[in-house]
């Protein structure tokens, strides 16, 4: 089967139990986001934002349950990562088209659903397949044509796009290959970097770092899946973390990546509403 035909990342999705210190922290850091609010007919609520321009905006949003609907079937999933007091749900790709989608996952299964955004008039589709083999769960979304225009708000914090996202994995041969010939994206790297087994695979214009972590290290015993952190590009590091830190964050003194082409720091997600907020400059 060919590889299906990806535009891009889309969205980055962690569910939460309360959207309050999300919405909170974004507006602490002058990150122009949605109000809390309904989405759907689901009972989820939801804040996120966007980053990039609007061909490639990814959209960052934080979900969470009505409490009178943690009991619906539907939202099971939901559901046990708020029991969890939450967690990383999904990563979101976006395609022209979800046949190749609905051929590629059929042997699994999958849900699909239409989501009619407010002032829209017609749904955004997507597709969630039961079973990956990528390392975390993914979404295929089909936009409306033209509804892509909106771009990113204008956010105080110079946030030029969505770098790269990670996931843990213990079979790091096979699902490289799974992201390679299923979802039609380039492996740019292979190697190891702070004790860990790496590749990276890229889709449009943002990577997935694929990582088995060491027996030692920041890493050792994590537990596979979608790791709770968005890497955001800037263009001045230092000035970021003098803003970041004038807005009351702690944020950690920067890290030069043993590759050679990039310094980031972080804020820790405990002031993030569990959400690991990595600026990174490219040297």
């Amino acid at each position: 089967m060919a590889p299906l035909k990806l535009n891009g990342l889309d969205h980055i999705v962690r569910v939460v139990p309360d959207l309050a210190p999300a919405s909170e922290a974004l507006a602490r850091l002058g990150i122009v986001a949605t109000p809390p609010g309904p989405v759907g007919a689901s009972g989820a609520l939801n804040t996120c934002f966007q980053v990039g321009p609007a061909e490639t905006a990814v959209t960052v949003e934080f979900l969470s349950l009505a409490p009178d609907r943690m009991g619906d079937p539907g939202n099971a999933r939901m559901a046990r990562l708020i029991g969890e007091g939450g967690g990383m749900s999904f990563l979101g790709f976006d395609a022209d088209d979800l046949a190749p989608a609905r051929a590629a996952f059929a042997d699994g299964g999958f849900d699909e659903q239409a989501l009619l955004q407010p002032g829209e008039v017609q749904p955004i589709r997507w597709l969630r397949p039961a079973q990956t083999g990528l390392g975390c769960d993914v979404v295929i979304l089909q936009h409306p044509p033209g509804s892509r225009t909106a771009g990113a708000g204008a956010h105080e914090l110079p946030l030029l796009r969505v770098d790269h996202v990670a996931v843990v994995t213990y079979d790091l041969e096979t699902v490289s290959r799974r992201w390679t010939d299923l979802m039609g994206a380039e492996r740019t790297f292979a190697g190891q970097a702070f004790g860990v087994d790496i590749h990276k695979v890229r889709i449009g214009d943002a990577e997935i770092e694929l990582l088995t972590p060491g027996a030692t290290g920041g890493l050792a015993g994590a537990a596979a899946g979608l790791r709770p952190t968005v890497s955001f590009e800037v263009p001045n590091l230092e000035a970021v973390m003098a803003d970041v830190r004038a807005r009351g964050f702690k944020v950690a003194e920067p890290t030069h990546s043993p590759l050679g082409d990039r310094k980031f720091t972080t804020i820790a997600p405990r002031q993030t509403a569990g959400l690991v907020f990595q600026f990174l400059q490219r040297l």
